[in-house]
């Protein structure tokens, strides 16, 4: 009867975990393709800018951070060709995969005011193998009043965004006070993160290019945390990695396990009698 009752709540862990796993990934999607979609704060936005025909802004919205964090392993959030007339061959020509001057970048922050600005920025990490660990060194944060003026800048890109489209991507004016380029500036993105590390480019020479992703807390010197790695493939694929769950083992294991141990403290039993 305990057997009985054991297996049954084994069983209901494993569906309620699965089925918590499927609710995140159907969130993720409706938060992609909904119509009735407004950029909210901690949400991710991923930004393109072309320094050789730098008319247009591409920007897409992937949805909350604590979201994407909370999954397991790699997930496609969404397809740069699939965006209609704001796909990224469209917006950009075909050859946008192989281009050193399209540079992207992943932002958000979770408000601007002072309870809030927590932070998130993308890192270059070309050499990830997306297996959910960090290869880039970590941002470290300002105190609440440095961390002010990237949440406003951030939270103008969410405006921005969110005016002139009822879905998650929208093709910007670059030169409009709202953009991603213009709250950018030549050496830091949006007032605080070095280009160099912050915006990666498009020029897929395997399969994909990768970025490293961290929240920053409002504290000053503290390192920032990793919350996964997001990935650009040559099919247009964006994906997002995190740390995947360690395999649940087999009955047998388990039993193989507990008969080790079983064992393990009869031994040890017999030596302190006879001792």
């Amino acid at each position: 009867m305990q057997h009985e009752q054991n297996k049954t709540c084994n069983n209901n862990f494993f569906f309620l975990h699965h089925m918590n796993k499927f609710i995140t990934t159907a969130l993720l999607a409706v938060g992609l393709t909904g119509s009735a979609f407004a950029t909210t704060p901690s949400d991710l936005i991923l930004g393109f800018r072309d320094t050789s025909n730098p008319a247009n802004n591409l920007e897409i919205d992937l949805g909350q951070a604590s979201a994407l964090a909370g999954g397991s392993g790699t997930v496609t959030l969404t397809n740069l060709l699939s965006l209609g007339s704001s796909s990224i061959n469209t917006v950009y020509g075909s050859g946008w995969n192989t281009s050193s001057t399209l540079l992207w970048g992943v932002a958000g922050t979770s408000g601007t005011t002072t309870t809030t600005r927590t932070l998130w920025a993308s890192s270059v990490a070309n050499s990830s193998l997306l297996d959910g660990v960090a290869t880039t060194t970590a941002y470290n944060g300002g105190s609440v009043t440095g961390q002010a003026t990237p949440a406003s800048k951030i939270a103008t890109v969410y405006a921005g965004l969110t005016a002139v489209t009822s879905g998650n991507v929208a093709v910007l004016d670059a030169t409009g006070g709202q953009s991603w380029s213009v709250n950018e500036t030549p050496t830091l993105a949006f007032g605080k993160f070095a280009i160099a590390s912050f915006e990666n480019n498009t020029a897929i020479t395997g399969n994909y290019v990768a970025s490293d992703i961290y929240q920053i807390a409002p504290v000053s010197g503290q390192a920032g945390s990793y919350i996964g790695t997001v990935a650009i493939w040559a099919n247009g694929d964006v994906t997002f990695s995190t740390i995947p769950l360690a395999p649940v083992p087999e009955p047998s294991t388990y039993a193989a396990i507990l008969g080790a141990a079983v064992l393990g403290f009869v031994i040890y039993h017999r030596r302190m009698v006879q001792a």
